[in-house]
């Protein structure tokens, strides 16, 4: 099966769950937990979630979600 470029809803939660329990910069064990998704691809979705969340600055939690078009 092939994997889709776009993270999940549910890969996302997986996702912030691990980070968590494992802190952000432990990439191999995100990538455990999330299951579909290696290493290299959670410090993408990481590098990305975080430089996010600092433009987000105490308005919550930024969504993942994809604009659409």
């Amino acid at each position: 099966t092939s994997q889709s470029r776009y993270w999940s809803e549910a890969e996302h939660k997986k996702f912030l769950e691990a980070v968590r329990c494992f802190g952000a910069h432990n990439h191999k064990a995100i990538a455990a937990y999330v299951v579909t998704r290696n290493s290299a691809q959670v410090r993408s979705h990481s590098q990305k979630f975080f430089k996010k969340l600092e433009t987000f600055q105490g308005k919550g939690l930024p969504s993942m979600a994809r604009k659409r078009k």
